[in-house]
């Protein structure tokens, strides 16, 4: 990524912008997003925080139906939209948008698509949820900004029924797969793939260390992305320095 030479943008929290060809990325060095286009190499600024919303992103999500980008400030405790074609920031959920407990640590971020029985939500990690501050999946409709507990290890007080199952250690990252209507959540803690139901919040641990099959261990498992099909996940382990393959 460069325009004529090196440029020290520090790069991180990607997506892929598939309405216009593009990655748009945050950048640390600039703290900006920023967008790339890979057919011509040029780097351009997307977005910058404003004094009225002083932003930091630390997740990005792209959502290809209806196209819209979307992520999570751990800084502000809030959910972001941002428009397209004019990079303009708006809070989704938090900082005083909608309803339900607050936002306390958030860690990842996808998007549901709506069907005929479903209206379309986003769902965030929040690591410390509700009055007992749990990890949890919460479920978050970007109308109403409204926030309930999907997933979550103690059910007391968040109002909503949270699912049976292992319970997380340390969720990091997530994404949700359509022909399963489930999500895939990565926990560095229970060094674990976890497969979590949309309708029932219920937890099944998908894949831990002792179903490896040429002796390789996660270690601190955060990111994790989803091949067109369905068929493969790819988990980014930093701690171990691999990509595993599942």
């Amino acid at each position: 990524v460069h325009g004529g030479q090196p440029l020290p943008v520090q790069p991180h929290s990607v997506a892929y912008d598939l309405s216009r060809g593009r990655l748009i990325f945050h950048s640390a060095s600039y703290e900006a997003l920023l967008s790339y286009d890979p057919s011509d190499g040029t780097v351009e600024v997307f977005a910058e925080p404003t004094d009225e919303l002083a932003w930091d992103i630390s997740d990005l999500h792209y959502r290809s139906s209806p196209p819209g980008l979307f992520a999570i400030d751990d800084q502000l405790n809030c959910v972001l939209s941002f428009d397209l074609s004019s990079g303009e920031a708006a809070v989704v959920s938090g900082l005083g948008v909608g309803d339900g407990p607050s936002l306390q640590s958030l860690r990842g971020i996808t998007a549901v698509q709506g069907s005929p029985n479903n209206a379309p939500f986003i769902a965030v990690i929040d690591s410390s949820f509700g009055s007992e501050g749990v990890p949890a999946i919460v479920a978050i409709s970007p109308v109403s900004g409204d926030r309930s507990a999907l997933s979550a290890n103690a059910p007391d007080d968040l109002g909503l029924s949270t699912g049976d199952g292992p319970e997380f250690g340390a969720p990091t990252g997530i994404l949700y797969q359509h022909s399963q209507a489930r999500f895939l959540v990565t926990d560095s803690g229970e060094r674990a793939l976890f497969s979590i139901g949309r309708d029932t919040g219920d937890r099944t641990l998908l894949i831990t260390n002792e179903d490896s099959s040429d002796g390789s261990f996660l270690g601190f498992p955060t990111e994790l992305l989803l091949s067109s099909n369905g068929g493969t996940a790819w988990i980014l382990d930093p701690a171990a320095k691999k990509v595993f393959e599942v």
